[in-house]
């Protein structure tokens, strides 16, 4: 499989790049599109070996390029995306998908005329850790609803940062998208209720999308919490997740160590040396289904994520 990287920032250079090279037996990483002239100097002469290119529709009519991998900044997420998918390109496109309400629409719109159309992923990479399963295992087997409290320490962020720009959309958009769609994987189940809070201030350093908080109440009756927070002291445990069914809890921190506690004892289930947030798992995964020409993660799943993000944004 022949494939194209689209922005090579700094996640490109940390996550995306190093993987897909580990690659080798999946696909051939083949082209690197960029659009400053800067960039197109740094990145050719740091990867020798991969053509770098800044014409983005021309290297789309290359038809022996078969995966386009999008990381560029938020808004031109899905207008390069559907550019790549008119061209009959399977794209993976980092998180998120798009940045309103209108473009989802056209998502919707675009699978739902096309019968046969292109794989198009999202990289909801969360749901393919290790961690992912341990918890999702645990929900399984629970006879009851369950509570899940999701906290996310966020880093502080400069007043003038792209990510509160239109380029970014916001925290919320840009970012709680992956914790949404880890919920919805985890529980498995329609929502019936949200509530949405925010801390409200006058202070201009803070962004609405700083500091909130969502409630979902499931039709199993299962409840999920998301708090999203850039406030208090910086902490190293940048996501907890605490699951609470009838009788026990499984506490994951960091996606490096998960802690059952049943009848007062703690037992740890899963430990890690490094974060595994299911990068490399989900690269696989892709490249795996795109032989059988399915989908990683349902196109149904990746919508229901970004929609919840709106509705969040109507409520903030």
């Amino acid at each position: 499989i022949s494939s194209a990287l689209v922005g090579v920032g700094g996640f490109s250079k940390e996550v995306i790049i190093p993987n897909l090279l580990k690659m080798r037996a999946y696909n051939s990483l083949d082209y690197l599109c960029v659009r400053k002239p800067i960039s197109f100097l740094n990145s050719s002469s740091f990867y020798k070996n991969i053509n770098v290119v800044n014409d983005y529709n021309l290297m789309l009519k290359n038809k022996s390029l078969d995966v386009i991998f999008i990381s560029t900044r938020h808004k031109d997420h899905w207008q390069l995306t559907k550019n790549a998918l008119l061209n009959k390109k399977h794209v993976f496109c980092e998180k998120p998908l798009c940045i309103n309400a209108s473009e989802l629409k056209e998502i919707k719109s675009f699978f739902k005329k096309k019968k046969v159309a292109p794989i198009l992923v999202t990289g909801f990479n969360r749901r393919f850790s290790k961690s992912a399963k341990i918890l999702k295992d645990f929900i399984k087997e629970s006879t009851s609803p369950i509570f899940l409290n999701y906290t996310v320490n966020a880093d502080k962020l400069l007043p003038n940062s792209w990510i509160y720009s239109r380029e970014g959309g916001g925290r919320n958009i840009g970012e709680a998208c992956h914790f949404y769609d880890l919920i919805f994987f985890l529980i498995n189940n329609n929502y019936t209720n949200i509530q949405v809070s925010s801390i409200n201030s006058e202070n201009k350093d803070l962004h609405k999308t700083d500091n909130f908080f969502v409630t979902l109440k499931f039709n199993n009756g299962s409840v999920a919490k998301l708090n999203y927070t850039s406030a208090g002291s910086v902490n190293d445990k940048k996501e907890i997740i605490e699951v609470r069914s009838s009788s026990e809890t499984l506490i994951m921190e960091n996606f490096q160590k998960i802690t059952l506690i049943s009848n007062n004892r703690k037992k740890i289930v899963y430990s890690s040396k490094f974060a595994d947030k299911g990068y490399q798992n989900q690269y696989e995964s892709f490249f795996y289904n795109l032989k059988l020409n399915k989908f990683s993660i349902s196109i149904e799943e990746q919508i229901e994520a970004m929609n919840l993000c709106f509705k969040v944004e109507e409520l903030l």
